[in-house]
C-alpha cells in the first residue's frame, strides 16, 4: 500500500485536483510550518498570518488544476502562491480603494502561472538552498539586506521604500539591483566553496 508520504508533491497536487483530501492533509503537513514562518514573517502578525495560511490551502483546493504536472515544479508553485498571496494581503491592508477579490482575481494576480521546471527537488536540496541563501544574505552590507527585506519580504514598492527611507526613488532603484547582484554572486559563491 502506497502511503501518502510517498508520493511527489505534483502527484499530491494532482489528486488534490481530483479533490482527494487526504493528498490536501499531506500537503498540509509537509509545508504548512515552513509557509507559517514565511508568511508571520512577511505580515508581522501571528492572526493574520494563520488566516493567510488557510486562504493559501483554500486557493490550493480550489485551483490545484492549475498547476501543470510536468511543467511546473510544485514546491515552487505553493511558494510562489504562498508569496503572492501575502502580498496581496499586505496590499489590500495599505490601500483605501478596494478591488473585489474574486475568483478571475484571483487566477489572474494569485495562481503562479505555468513555468517550465524540473520537478525532482528534495527537501534535502531545499534545505541547502535555504543555507546558502541565508549564507549569500549574512554577506550582503546591513544596507543592501535592508533593501533587500523591505521588496521581497514586506512587500514594498520601491516607491515606498523611497517613501519610507526619505530618499530618491532612483538611489532605492540601484540599491536594489547593487543588492540583488551582491546577493546572486554571493550566492554563485556560495555553491563553489
Amino acid at each position: 500500500m502506497v502511503t501518502e508520504k510517498e508520493f511527489t508533491d505534483s502527484e499530491l497536487l494532482h489528486k488534490v485536483a481530483q479533490r482527494d483530501s487526504k493528498a490536501l492533509e499531506s500537503l498540509y503537513n509537509r509545508y504548512s510550518a515552513l509557509l507559517f514562518t514565511l508568511t508571520k514573517r512577511m505580515l508581522a502578525d501571528n492572526q493574520k498570518a494563520e488566516e493567510t495560511l488557510a486562504n493559501v490551502f483554500l486557493i490550493i483546493w480550489k485551483k490545484a488544476s492549475f498547476f501543470k504536472t510536468g511543467s511546473n515544479n510544485a514546491y515552487s508553485w505553493i511558494l510562489t502562491l504562498t508569496r503572492n498571496k501575502i502580498l496581496d494581503t499586505l496590499r489590500r491592508e495599505k490601500n483605501t480603494i478596494s478591488i473585489p477579490y474574486d475568483d478571475s482575481y484571483e487566477d489572474k494576480f494569485i495562481i503562479p502561472p505555468s513555468l517550465s521546471y524540473d520537478d525532482k527537488v528534495s527537501l534535502n536540496d531545499i534545505d541547502k538552498s535555504k543555507e546558502k541563501i541565508t549564507a549569500a544574505m549574512n554577506k550582503l552590507t546591513d544596507a543592501q539586506r535592508y533593501v533587500i527585506e523591505l521588496a521581497y519580504f514586506e512587500g514594498l514598492t520601491e516607491n515606498e521604500i523611497a517613501t519610507q527611507l526619505n530618499i530618491p526613488l532612483l538611489t532605492v532603484q540601484l540599491k536594489l539591483k547593487t543588492a540583488i547582484a551582491s546577493l546572486m554572486d554571493n550566492f554563485n559563491k556560495e555553491g563553489r566553496e
